[in-house]
């Protein structure tokens, strides 16, 4: 990481250094999800346009009452970072990183023929996200959206574990990672890439993408008897 310094100017502007998250060390996060502890480390200095959110460091997910009904999920933590460019007032890109917790659903038996219980319930749950925002650009006249296939889940080894990669395509900028934690649960990381640089010359979305992997390759699960 770089620091920045401010310099007087016609208008006062702050000067960045490209480089990654400007700002405080980076922090690690610990969350106890019953028998499991999810390790993370983020950046430590967060954008002030955001109210924070509160962090669940602590939780029973095996009890339903923690579960949001709309998100159907505990989400335990959620921040964002600004990206700046040299001799540009403001930001030019804002990640957001949201960990959450998943129970699984029951998914019908032919969303993925032979496939993982954690396959089959992200592929599910994404065709349904789908199905409901085509039924909204149905009533207002517009095309619909391409919905994910399954060729789109790419697995991928982090720490020695498992985890299944996705873009999504037809919402957002967003990439998420999922990994099952035991067999009734799984662990939701998600990178949703918000540009401000209204069509300037930037090179935050690649900075943004090294701190992504920065902080994938920091997550880490432990388990306890």
């Amino acid at each position: 990481m770089r620091n920045f310094r401010c310099v007087p100017m016609i208008a006062t502007l702050c000067l960045f250094a490209p480089g990654t998250v400007v700002g405080a060390e980076w922090e690690q996060h610990q969350f106890s999800l019953s028998r499991n502890v999810l390790i993370l480390t983020l950046p430590g200095d967060e954008s002030g346009d955001f109210p924070p959110a509160p962090v669940v460091s602590n939780v029973d997910i095996n009890d339903e009452s923690n579960y949001d009904k709309w998100f159907k999920a505990i989400k335990l933590i959620e921040k964002y970072w600004d990206y700046r460019k040299f001799l540009v007032p403001g930001s030019v890109g804002t990640l957001r990183v949201t960990v959450m917790v998943r129970a699984f659903q029951n998914a019908p038996v032919d969303t993925l023929s032979g496939s993982s219980a954690l396959q089959a319930a992200v592929m599910q749950r994404l065709r349904n996200k789908c199905d409901e925002m085509n039924q909204g650009h149905l009533k207002a006249g517009r095309p619909s959206l391409p919905c994910p296939l399954a060729g789109e889940l790419v697995a991928k080894s982090l720490n020695g574990r498992n985890w299944i990669h996705y873009h999504t395509a037809f919402q957002d900028d967003v990439d998420v990672f999922v990994t099952e934690i035991d067999q009734a649960h799984y662990v939701e990381i998600r990178f949703s890439f918000m540009d401000n640089s209204h069509g300037k010359r930037a090179d935050w979305r690649e900075r943004a993408a090294a701190d992504e992997s920065k902080i994938m390759a920091s997550a880490t699960i432990q388990t306890h008897n």
